[in-house]
């Protein structure tokens, strides 16, 4: 579209041609035709080629005055002109068929010349404007009073307060957005800002918030934050007062996923963390489980957790024998009622539902796995603990039996031993025919072979021997060393001890495949594929009719034992 423009300030005029689509006229110096004055917007109209014609089209906010009547669209046609402020543009024609039109546009010195700004009407209209504008000043001031002069006062001055608040004025109050929590609801805080806004317009401190939170024992991790460029966290980072729906603790995913959505790395310890968008098959990395590993050190070995995704399922280095579908189904191992076991037998879920009861031989084995060692006297039980005291308990059993003399001939002439590993190192020892001494660690060295070699300790542990040491240090069991929290993340137990399964045992091998697991070396703990199938993040929840899971249902940001945030973020520990 080619136009000839004709710009007149009333001292010269200004022809030129011009070519496009969209010809802008306002205040913007980025405007085709740029226009002065205090009506003029920064992009007030635009003329544009429609069809074999043009029209006029103003953006939002602004208009033009056309045939005394404001409009912010219509046709133009040569002969029509409209007015902007104290300009006049017109439509005519151009005298040259590749022209499509000349526009001419004039300024008024003096407003009162404009034709449609000469009627009574339109004087009234702008004095109309310029009350509008003090009656906004006014309602300007009077709202700087009511909502920060008067609540101001109350806030430094008591008995103010209580004075605003008789006759119904507005105090510091109305600055609140939104109730307190619950918690903070209480006597001597709900009504007392200056409790934790020690100072109006600056940001509750953490010392603040320790002043009635001295004894809080769990507090979250700086250290981990401070590692990926964040910086040291304040209590109200987290805890948001004064909003809706009125909790101190954030429940979405976006509180951590804002962060999380991207991998961290740890460039000082070489870790790092795949992004994490929510509970999902896709959108969380898979599980990782902590491995209790043996490290050797100067001073002996250390165990220490290191973590390994669930899709490599390592061996579990426990030191502990136990086939679990030798104990489950009833077929080989039965309760003392003749019924088969179940898995709460002998694991027992602490206070919190979480974790469990750590195994122990004297509540988990012992009323099973009785540690007799002489069928003559039933019901004595070797000590359960270092080699060299079930060898000292031996030696002196065995010396008292031999010495008294009623004793060993009791043991020469009875004949009720049945014919087990354990009876066969009893009739070798049985028949020594030396002095006490003699026979007692002949009988101890005997049963301790048995116990250690074949049946008792060989059991369930892992026993090393080495001949060339003295008796007392022979034998080797490997210390027990059982994994009692697989995650590092929460777990209630409790609450997934449902459905339609018939027995106890049923419901924990949906997850944890104990029934055909034939050594102690299994890791039984479900990845990230079992968790989907019943529990997914909220935003896919409603339509796959799944558990609706976020990430504070797994994941706590307070950690057990770490100092407090105050401590932590000046650089102090916390006893």
């Amino acid at each position: 579209m080619k136009l000839v423009l004709e710009v007149s300030t009333g001292e010269e005029a200004i022809v030129r041609e011009w070519d496009g689509k969209v010809l802008s006229i306002g205040r913007s110096p980025h405007s085709d035709v740029q226009l002065f004055g205090p009506g003029v917007a920064e992009h007030h109209v635009r003329i544009i080629a429609d069809g074999d014609g043009l029209r006029l089209e103003c953006p939002m906010n602004t208009s033009v005055v056309m045939n005394d009547e404001t409009v912010r669209k219509a046709k133009l046609s040569v002969g029509n002109s409209f007015y902007i402020d104290s300009h006049k543009v017109s439509i005519m024609a151009s005298g040259d068929s590749a022209i499509a039109a000349k526009v001419r546009i004039l300024q008024y010195d003096d407003v009162s010349k404009i034709p449609t700004a000469t009627t009574p009407d339109n004087i009234s209209a702008r004095s109309t404007k310029s009350r509008k504008r003090l009656w906004s000043y006014g309602l300007l001031a009077v709202g700087l009073l009511v909502s920060l002069v008067l609540p101001m006062l109350s806030s430094f001055d008591s008995k103010a307060k209580l004075i605003f608040e008789e006759y119904g004025l507005p105090t510091d109050t109305i600055w609140t957005s939104g109730d307190l929590a619950s918690a903070h609801n209480i006597p001597g805080i709900a009504n007392e800002c200056k409790v934790c806004h020690e100072s109006p317009f600056v940001s509750v401190r953490d010392s603040v918030c320790l002043t009635c939170h001295q004894e809080l024992p769990a507090h979250g991790n700086n250290d981990i934050h401070m590692q990926v460029g964040e910086d040291p966290r304040k209590c109200l980072s987290c805890h948001k007062e004064h909003n809706e729906p009125s909790t101190l603790v954030h429940t979405d995913n976006a509180f951590c996923t804002d962060c999380h959505a991207d991998a961290m790395d740890w460039a000082d310890n070489k870790k790092s963390l795949p992004p994490v968008l929510g509970f999902s098959a896709k959108g969380h990395p898979e599980f990782k489980l902590q491995y209790l590993t043996p490290q050797n050190t100067a001073t002996g070995v250390d165990w220490q957790n290191i973590a390994h995704g669930t899709s490599e399922m390592l061996a579990e280095s426990s030191n502990l024998k136990f086939p679990h579908d030798l104990h489950l189904g009833g077929d080989k191992v039965q309760r003392d009622d003749g019924k088969a076991m179940e898995c709460s037998d002998c694991h027992s879920l602490d206070k919190n539902g979480e974790h469990f009861v750590p195994i122990t031989m004297d509540r988990s084995c012992r009323s099973c796995h009785a540690l007799e060692f002489d069928i003559q006297a039933k019901g004595r039980e070797l000590h359960h603990g270092e080699p060299e005291l079930v060898l000292q308990q031996l030696t002196e059993y065995f010396a008292l039996q031999y010495a008294d003399p009623a004793l060993r001939a009791e043991r020469e002439q009875d004949s009720r031993r049945l014919p087990t590993i354990a009876s066969m190192s009893a009739v070798d020892r049985d028949s020594c025919k030396g002095n006490a001494i003699d026979c007692a660690r002949k009988a101890a060295l005997l049963e301790a072979e048995t116990q250690f070699e074949r049946t008792g300790c060989a059991v369930c542990h892992m026993i090393t021997k080495d001949e060339s040491k003295p008796l007392a240090d022979r034998w080797h069991v490997e210390p027990i060393q059982l994994q009692d929290n697989w995650y590092n993340a929460r777990f209630d137990h409790t609450v997934h001890m449902v459905g339609d399964e018939k027995s106890e045992t049923a419901m924990c091998i949906t997850c944890h495949k104990a029934d055909v697991s034939s050594a102690s070396t299994d890791v039984l703990i479900p990845g990230i594929g079992k968790c989907v199938q019943c529990h997914t993040d909220a935003r896919e929840a409603v339509t796959k009719k799944q558990v609706s899971s976020s990430c504070i249902d797994c994941h706590s940001f307070h950690i057990p034992g770490k100092p407090m945030m105050l401590d932590a973020y000046l650089g102090r520990l916390h006893d």
